[in-house]
């Protein structure tokens, strides 16, 4: 389980700056200005590991639209071959 961020009011921040980093190593810090969340402060080897997650998230998504679904009909080989003209023999030869 997550552990829940700091909250950290962005005023504190100037004061406490060195404390406030020291803890990210244990998780994200949410920034508060006038008691609302407005940024998360987060360790940048965990930002970096994030944004690749994401990245080959995004990889993976692509690859599986661009195969496409079942619901999508499927031409056998021989009606293509048929469209271009050409014969399974002639591929295999």
């Amino acid at each position: 389980m997550t552990p829940i961020p700091d909250m950290v009011p962005i005023s504190d921040l100037r004061l406490r700056q060195s404390e406030v980093l020291a803890k990210l190593e244990h998780g994200p810090a949410i920034l508060t200005q006038h008691s609302r969340a407005r940024a998360v402060l987060m360790d940048f080897d965990e930002w970096r590991r994030l944004m690749e997650d994401v990245e080959d998230m995004d990889d993976a998504l692509t690859s599986l639209e661009s195969r496409g679904t079942d619901d999508e009909a499927r031409v056998p080989l021989e009606d293509v071959l048929t469209r271009l003209g050409l014969a399974e023999k002639e591929l295999s030869a």
